[in-house]
């Protein structure tokens, strides 16, 4: 914990286990053994230790996003170092430090809060030197006392220590854990409370004093976690209690009770690192009564014991709900709001083919980022994880298409406010019109772990350009990261692009107007290029789907028709944990001639061939293969087209492909089998040249 926020997200998180524990145990108090009434605790020992939220998960929601949207509301206006405006508060480890020099009042606040957990932790330490220091200069017991300690030690077979006589000494006690010192009264001392407290000592109960007083100093201000580590204290009484009954018989075990009637009106303090019988006249009547039940326990309640301890470990570390993402309901929106496509069949655009768009604003819905910043929506929106890469691309893309800061913060990079305010400018005062569907094209995986893509949008409208009526593709480029935590973020990496497509496909199935990832080889005859496509499309859960929109929605797998969604009236909830339902390759090979090669002069067919075969099956090594068949069969694997050089219709090239699917369904980005490329040309069924890609 580095700042105010995240004690705060840690000290209430903790809390919620800590209450939900207490009614547990308060629930059982009769029914199980306090063995585990004080075993239970060992849950919340680690509960204090691991950082709040770290799975993405919160034991409550509400609250988590409430102390983010009071962050969200006051680090914009300060200078904080140990904090970052519209940063989601998450803890790395759950005990605090110091992380530099503080220049806001929040870090102030967090610097008082570590003088007081330094406070107390000084406080309980000099009171345990202080303890050990009378300890020391004690007055030894005497030899027959020391032979009759012994001699309970050999009955119960247990450890003994150095004792000593301390004056105005209510009880017993034990002090140390390296160097253990039993502290006594000066009065007699019976038996019964001698066992107790060398079970304490054999228990190394003391350490544990330690370790609760330390959290106890880390949560200092919080009441209520006090009261608790004042039970956790109380819980090993009794559990020790239990233990000392257990070697007692008949008698004896009322005669205990009686004893610790004796002390029902001690108030004594008690020092970190110490054991005592006496904890207080109120606690002792608990104690009582849990005597009282001692073996009326139902048989194998132990290994229900042990089931319930494992079944409540998992929900009480790890949470046991996300931060929802608002506006994902059955119906898309925000806050009651509903959000559509702003066009309709009729609307004709007229931009330029290049990098912007020069339509007027429209009348759309304007969701102004600057006054939604300290929104519970928005901080609700940082709090959310997208658990998958495609459905981090799914937030993201729709809520660009709508213009929806949420669902493009709750996509984008902890620090990109500003970019994703560009965007929304970009697409409410340009005028962007949207179909609702979208496709992923391109993906490159990076040196650094990340991934380059682009994202193509489909326009509503047509673009009037010198060639005519044409459909209209928004190409934005973007980046996609995978965090520590597991999630995944995406970022816009440069401005939109409006392509014209003359041709009429799906983008779903590539496009040649679209980008393409391109490579060009020189050879004797000519110049030879590889064009390549991927496109991804990403399946789309049955309840994000708008019930009005009377449609499957798009990216069902392969059957996204065109023409089915091209005027969809509304965009689906993103999914942020979608997965991939479709991808599509496409390869499109071009040889174009050098004019000056000699034998192209008269030849009357040439011919240019592509083979594809898988790298893993394929140890060639890039050394020469022949083509398997000279005829112009198509197939997955197989291209091939010719052409009359000595014709009038000769263009100088030969151009072939073809396409093909690949099956994938899952939450990280697939890519296909790389393929060797081997091209080959032919004049007048004579090979000239090979060339193999990549």
């Amino acid at each position: 914990m580095k700042n105010i926020w995240e004690f705060l997200l840690q000290t209430m998180e903790v809390s919620w286990a800590a209450l939900f524990l207490l009614i547990l145990k308060r629930l059982l108090a009769d029914k199980l053994s306090p063995r585990w009434q004080y075993g239970i605790w060992s849950l919340f020992f680690v509960r204090l230790l691991v950082p709040a939220g770290w799975t993405g998960r919160y034991l409550l929601t509400v609250p988590a996003v409430l102390l983010q949207t009071l962050q969200d509301g006051a680090e914009p206006l300060l200078s904080s170092r140990f904090s970052t405006a519209y940063v989601p508060v998450r803890i790395s480890l759950g005990l605090p430090w110091l992380a530099g020099r503080p220049e806001s009042p929040t870090d102030w606040l967090f610097v008082l809060y570590l003088a007081g957990v330094v406070f107390f932790l000084v406080r309980y330490a000099l009171s345990y030197l202080f303890l050990r220091l009378l300890l020391k200069n004690a007055q030894p017991v005497s030899a027959g006392f020391q032979a009759r300690l012994d001699a309970l030690c050999g009955s119960f077979h247990l450890r003994g220590c150095r004792a000593v006589i301390l004056s105005k000494l209510p009880s017993a006690f034990i002090c140390g854990v390296f160097a253990p010192v039993l502290a006594l009264p000066s009065e007699e001392t019976d038996d019964k409370i001698l066992l107790h407290e060398l079970l304490h000592l054999r228990s190394r109960d003391a350490l544990q004093s330690i370790v609760w007083t330390v959290f106890c100093s880390v949560h200092w201000c919080n009441p209520f976690l006090r009261y608790v580590f004042r039970r956790i204290g109380n819980d090993l009484e009794s559990l020790c209690d239990q233990r000392v009954l257990e070697r007692l018989t008949g008698e004896e075990r009322r005669r205990y009770g009686e004893l610790l009637l004796t002390m029902t009106n001690d108030r004594y303090p008690r020092a970190p690192g110490t054991t005592s019988l006496s904890n207080g006249g109120k606690n002792i009547r608990r104690r009582i009564a849990a005597i009282a039940r001692f073996r009326r326990y139902p048989a194998g309640m132990g290994l229900v014991s042990v089931c319930i301890g494992i079944s409540l470990l998992l929900p009480l570390l790890c949470g046991v709900s996300f931060v929802t993402l608002p506006g994902c309901g059955r119906l898309s929106g925000i806050s009651g709001e509903t959000f559509s496509a702003r066009t309709s069949p009729s609307q004709s655009l007229s931009v330029s083919p290049n990098l912007g768009n020069t339509a007027q604003p429209s009348n759309g819905v304007h969701i102004s980022l600057q006054d939604r910043r300290f929104s519970p929506s928005l901080s609700a929106a940082r709090l959310v994880r997208c658990t998958t890469a495609a459905g981090a691309m799914d937030t993201f893309a729709k809520g660009l298409m709508l213009a929806n800061p949420i669902w493009l913060t709750a996509a984008g990079s902890e620090l990109e406010q500003a970019q994703i305010a560009r965007l929304l400018d970009t697409v409410q005062t340009e005028n962007l019109c949207f179909t609702g569907d979208y496709y992923i094209y391109n993906p490159m995986l990076q040196e650094d772990g990340s991934w380059q893509f682009l994202f193509v949008f489909p326009s509503a409208g047509q673009i009037a350009d010198t060639a005519g009526e044409a459909l209209c593709y928004y190409v934005f480029p973007a980046s996609l990261d995978e965090k520590e935590d597991g999630s995944w973020t995406v970022a816009a990496s440069g401005a939109y692009t409006a392509v014209c497509a003359q041709t009429f496909p799906s983008g779903a199935y590539g496009n040649d107007a679209l980008p393409v990832m391109t490579t060009v080889k020189e050879g004797e005859t000519g110049t030879f290029t590889q064009f390549r496509q991927l496109v991804y499309t990403v399946q789309q859960s049955p309840e994000s789907i708008p019930a009005s929109s009377g449609t499957a929605g798009p990216f069902q797998g392969a059957s996204a028709v065109w023409s089915q969604n091209m005027y969809s009236s509304s965009v689906s909830a993103p999914d942020t944990g979608a997965v991939f339902s479709f991808a599509y390759q496409t390869w499109q090979f071009l040889w174009e001639a050098d004019e000056t090669f000699s034998p192209l002069a008269g030849c009357s067919r040439a011919q240019l061939q592509v083979t594809l075969t898988d790298e893993a099956s394929d140890g060639s090594d890039g050394a020469y293969q022949p083509p398997p068949d000279w005829s112009s069969t198509q197939s997955d694997n197989h291209f091939s087209v010719s052409g009359s050089p000595s014709s009038d219709a000769w263009t100088g090239s030969l151009s072939t492909g073809g396409g093909s699917s690949f099956d994938w369904s899952g939450s990280s980005i697939p890519l296909p089998d790389t393929k060797i490329c081997r091209l080959y040309i032919a004049f007048d069924g004579s090979l000239q040249e090979y060339m193999v890609f990549p």
